[in-house]
């Protein structure tokens, strides 16, 4: 695995990207592990409902409470209060959650984009992201990529279409790069967004274009091809650091031959 100083390296390099191979690559390697994305959108489903079912339970039982106790009008106020808090925290909990399992379940399916790539078996281990050592960083950089969203909404909305390149490339570099810190992963995501911003944000576009046509075969149909819109920045990511060893092998060669 190369450092962070040598990704950074090479990132400022910018070598150049073919937007017609990068999209041809994208829809090969999806075309191999199709059934994985279906199966990571399963699980997120799986694993995201029991949370809604925990944020939803507290507000169903505060306003029984209500119901109960409105006959009193300081166990009305108490009873309140203590929902309204009961309710933040429920909120509080979901968003953690969600942003955990988002976050993992993208690692690992990149995870599982980088064994069919190089031809390794593909390993069933899909909550790798979500346990040990890994599930505090999934929380973090899942939290981060809510929170900066947020924040370019907020900012007149418009920054919002330069950052989620960027932030589109954090789970492909956490994926590749686990043993990275946190800052390190925004650190180089935001590197390959800045360089790569136009290509990046064309082809995200198009593969997001792609992958809503699973629409017009209903629900199965968009599970198929969901998974299919983060294939480019996989792609980029992988043609890019390929294409620095490529440039490296070639000027040794010469060098030699010299």
């Amino acid at each position: 695995m190369k450092s962070v100083a040598e990704v950074q390296a090479i990132i400022n390099a910018n070598k150049p990207l073919d937007f017609s191979n990068l999209l041809s690559r994208s829809i090969d390697l999806y075309m191999k592990i199709w059934v994985q994305g279906v199966l990571h959108v399963l699980l997120g489903i799986a694993l995201i409902i029991p949370l809604f079912i925990v944020f939803y339970l507290p507000f169903f039982m505060v306003i029984g409470f209500e119901n109960v106790l409105n006959e009193s009008y300081n166990s009305y106020e108490e009873i309140s209060l203590y929902g309204g808090l009961v309710l933040g925290f429920s909120y509080l909990i979901l968003i953690v959650g969600i942003s955990a399992i988002s976050t993992g379940l993208m690692a690992s399916f990149f995870k599982v984009c980088s064994q069919a790539d190089s031809g390794e078996s593909i390993s069933s281990n899909y909550f790798a992201y979500l346990k040990g050592p890994y599930l505090v960083k999934s929380i973090v950089l899942g939290l981060l990529t809510v929170g900066i969203s947020i924040v370019a909404v907020l900012l007149c909305v418009l920054p919002i279409f330069y950052v989620m390149v960027p932030l589109s490339f954090i789970n492909v570099v956490y994926a590749l790069n686990p043993h990275w810190g946190v800052s390190d992963i925004l650190k180089i995501s935001f590197s390959i967004g800045n360089k790569k911003w136009l290509l990046a944000f064309g082809l995200i576009i198009l593969a997001s274009i792609m992958s809503s046509l699973g629409y017009l075969l209903c629900f199965v149909g968009i599970i198929a091809t969901a998974y299919f819109g983060y294939m480019p920045q996989y792609v980029m990511y992988v043609d890019l650091m390929k294409n620095s060893e490529a440039q490296k092998s070639s000027q040794f060669l010469e060098n030699t031959q010299e």
